[in-house]
């Protein structure tokens, strides 16, 4: 990353470290400013925004290591390099720790400074996009869980729509039955709320109690496929009439099993 793109500002009270690192900083194609001072470094970041700087420890006023922890506390994306004749570990580990990317000693080999720039320009570059990476990706993850939120929601209604649809179908094949023998209208009404109430008494939760009383009403829906001169005959029913009156249960159990369906399931056994 060099170039007339990247600007650096050095910060350093000595006008000849100034003058160098400038001399180092340009020959090798970067735009440079310098400050003497923690105060009119302050002054050249709120009027320009530069990519990296480079900043000396021990300065009259304010330290460099305040400094920077001023500037980088404000969330700024500036890379910082630290170029200190102090040579403490401890100084060292405090202006990493504070966020340097790196730490370089007087007297410097202009190569150690290019190499720290380099290094520090690219640990930005890299930071950026990882910030920009985990930006898209939260993104992506919000973009997805409202998908999500909308797909739960089309399925609950989809889900109502469906058992919306299955009491109708019961609702509709028990109505059925009704036509074909007018004596089960309020047999099958009553016998259905008798079925909530004892599945009710026997402990069974109120999901089960409300299924039985929807599948309950079709335990004669068979009769659909009893003969009219059968099911409607005034008179007592021959034994082989009563035969085919009886295989209603198992004609009621073949028309509703297999569907899939828990309701019409449940119906299929009742029947």
């Amino acid at each position: 990353m060099q170039g007339e793109s990247v600007h650096i500002l050095v910060v350093d009270d000595e006008p000849g470290i100034q003058r160098t690192l400038r001399r180092v900083l340009e020959r090798a194609g970067y735009t440079c400013d310098t400050a003497g001072s923690a105060a009119a470094a302050r002054e050249c970041l709120s009027a320009f925004s530069y990519d990296l700087m480079l900043c000396d420890v021990n300065m009259p006023g304010e330290s460099g290591l305040d400094f920077i922890t001023t500037v980088l506390a404000v969330g700024s994306d500036l890379a910082v390099v630290m170029v200190s004749a102090v040579a403490d570990p401890r100084v060292t580990s405090v202006a990493l720790e504070q966020g340097a990317y790196g730490y370089v000693l007087k007297p410097f080999d202009p190569s150690e400074i290019l190499i720290n720039v380099q290094n520090a320009l690219r640990r930005r570059e890299l930071e950026r996009q990882s910030r920009e990476r985990s930006r898209i990706l939260e993104e992506m993850v919000e973009m997805r869980t409202a998908e999500l939120q909308q797909m739960v929601v089309r399925l609950r209604s989809a889900e109502g729509d469906l058992r919306r649809a299955q009491r109708e179908t019961v609702e509709r094949l028990a109505r059925a039955a009704e036509f074909r023998h007018d004596e089960t209208g309020e047999h099958i009404r009553r016998m259905a709320h008798y079925c909530e109430i004892i599945a009710r008494h026997l402990g069974k939760d109120a999901e089960y109690c409300a299924m039985i009383r929807l599948a309950s009403p079709l335990h004669d829906v068979g009769k659909l496929c009893i003969p009219d001169h059968i099911l409607m005959k005034p008179g007592k029913l021959t034994d082989d009439e009563m035969e085919q009156m009886r295989e209603h249960a198992s004609l009621g159990h073949r028309l509703l099993a297999g569907s899939g369906s828990v309701l019409l399931d449940m119906a299929a056994t009742i029947a």
